[in-house]
């Protein structure tokens, strides 16, 4: 298991590879995600995650388990975004981007990441 903390501008974000495993010629990688040291506060214009942070050239997919919000991955820009439920009508649910004046955060999820050739 690697163990691989980032911090970029004051967030910390750490990855811990649980598995590796090949499909064709896909890359699948298994890891915790820890967002936030219990200080930080979570970016409204999200937390920059790296292909490179899974040992991946390329991200194709990217699954989030559960978590204390609902997480997004902005494929262009490589970030992760995070959303609260900010209502609902019917079976629709409203998000709103969660990050800003939210005090100290720390959450921790399990993430797939499906994509192209080891870094």
């Amino acid at each position: 298991m690697a163990d691989m903390s980032t911090a970029r501008g004051t967030f910390v974000t750490t990855v811990i590879t649980g598995g590796r495993t090949v499909f064709g010629n896909k890359r699948v990688v298994t890891a915790d995600l820890t967002v936030g040291d219990g200080t930080d506060t979570f970016p409204i214009a999200g937390v920059s995650l790296l292909p490179a942070d899974f040992g991946l050239k390329q991200i194709e997919f990217i699954s989030f388990g559960q978590g204390k919000v609902v997480y997004t991955y902005d494929y262009t820009n490589h970030l992760l975004l995070a959303y609260t439920a900010a209502g609902s009508t019917g079976a629709t649910v409203t998000l709103t981007a969660f990050g800003g004046s939210t005090g100290s955060f720390q959450d921790s999820i399990r993430v797939t990441a499906y994509g192209y050739g080891l870094a």
